[in-house]
């Protein structure tokens, strides 16, 4: 048993026989002042810190929609290549940004190739967990290390759609 010292009174600890003689007596002190900060609860604040299921599905929707209508306005064009999205942002049918986020609803091959992107990224961490268990070692940075690369690729893609955006 070791001594437990909490505010001044003394408890008995179970421990093993392989403790040091350094750690026979331990020590436990609580401050004898506290502080509470109190924050008045705003609910506006609870409403709008984050969305509701029934918001979520609206964006959603409006999402669909959206990739709707503008695949009825390239499908309504004489031609059906990337000529056709140009065209209609330079006659201001419609604006650059009105595609971040959705090409993937709207283009078949966009689509394709999200779909290809996330098969690919989740076959590497595969392989690399394979890998490691086979080897009998783990190592979670090595596997982050896989995540990060893959990631890398997806962040860069999102700063470029965002600048084009901006």
């Amino acid at each position: 048993m070791i001594p437990l010292q909490i505010d001044g009174h003394t408890h008995s600890s179970a421990s093993s026989s392989n403790d040091n003689e350094d750690h026979s007596t331990r020590q436990v002190r609580f401050s004898d002042y506290s502080t509470l900060h109190i924050y008045r609860a705003d609910p506006s604040y609870r409403r709008c810190k984050s969305y509701l299921p029934s918001e979520y599905q609206a964006f959603r929707t409006r999402a669909a929609f959206e990739a709707f209508r503008l695949r009825q306005l390239i499908e309504a064009c004489p031609f059906q290549n990337a000529e056709t999205i140009r065209l209609l942002i330079n006659r201001g049918i419609v604006k650059r940004e009105d595609f971040l986020g959705i090409e993937h609803l709207i283009s078949e091959s966009a689509h394709e190739r999200v779909v290809k992107e996330r098969r690919v990224h989740s076959s590497s961490l595969l392989k690399r967990q394979k890998e490691l268990l086979e080897n009998n070692e783990w190592d979670a940075n090595s596997l982050a290390e896989v995540a990060l690369a893959r990631s890398a690729k997806s962040a860069a893609r999102a700063r470029v759609r965002a600048a084009v955006a901006a």
